[in-house]
This record gives structure tokens, C-alpha cells and sequence, in this order.
């Protein structure tokens, strides 16, 4: 096995691996940068993900209703559940919650417009957020049976 430390000194072979080498990494930071600035816009740009927890969060208080109905102007929705009362409405930049009427929990932010439209089963959420990104979910209520 060759001696790759020797005192006769740096050998034109020990060049070249070592371009080599410094190319192929050279290349992978391209790389690096590119999956980077995909990620950027991804990690910058919440608003996707925080409509899909807001989705998420709101499908519990749909099953098991009693009673349903629209706000006026279509700014919220008031349904029942066993002997709690749910108001989700929009109110300023950010549709909120409110128990039984009382206090509120926030549950979208930095919006612009929102709109409950209340088909039959049917609720349909559309939302715009502050970037104008618009969003919108259908939702297929299930009420108590009596």
C-alpha cells in the first residue's frame, strides 16, 4: 500500500483526487441552494397549512349538531352540540370561536374576507388571507339522531 504523507512531497496524483473531490461537492452545494429555495417558499408561506389545521380543528364541533343556523351576512355560523352552543364567525382579520357566548378563542388569522354559506348538510367555508391566497372547504354536517 502506498504512503499517501511522503517526504518526497505533493504528487501530481494527489492533485487530481483532490479536484475531484472539491468538483463533485462544488456541484452538490447547486443543489443544496436549489432544494433551499423551494423549501423557502414553503416554510415563508404559512398560509396553506395554517387553513388545513384550521379545517381540522373545526370538524369536531360538525358532528353530533342538534341545531344549525347562519349568522346574517353570512360572517359565521351558531350550531349546538348536547347543551354547548358554538358561534365561529369572522371578526376583524380572524375567524374566532366563542363558547356558550362567552369569550373567544382565535382560530384563523390575517384574513381579509370570509364567508359561511349553510346548504342543507352542506357548510362551505371560502376565506381570503392578507397575501391573496383564497381557500375554501366543504364540509358534510352530521346531526344527532332523536
Amino acid at each position: 500500500m502506498r504512503k499517501l504523507l511522503t517526504s518526497n512531497g505533493y504528487t501530481f496524483v494527489d492533485a487530481l483526487v483532490q479536484i475531484m473531490l472539491f468538483l463533485l461537492f462544488s456541484n452538490m452545494i447547486f443543489f443544496y441552494f436549489e432544494w433551499l429555495k423551494d423549501s423557502e417558499k414553503y416554510l415563508t408561506h404559512t398560509e396553506e397549512m395554517e387553513f388545513e389545521m384550521f379545517s381540522l380543528d373545526v370538524l369536531p364541533y360538525l358532528i353530533n349538531l342538534q341545531h344549525v343556523e347562519e349568522q346574517p351576512n353570512s360572517v359565521g355560523i351558531r350550531f349546538r352540540q348536547s347543551e354547548e352552543e358554538f358561534d365561529i364567525e369572522f371578526s376583524g382579520n380572524l375567524i374566532r370561536k366563542q363558547k356558550n357566548r362567552l369569550g373567544h378563542e382565535p382560530m384563523l388569522l390575517h384574513i381579509t374576507k370570509s364567508q359561511f354559506q349553510l346548504n342543507g348538510k352542506k357548510l362551505k367555508i371560502a376565506v381570503e388571507f392578507e397575501s391573496g391566497l383564497k381557500k375554501e372547504r366543504v364540509y358534510e354536517l352530521s346531526f344527532a339522531e332523536e
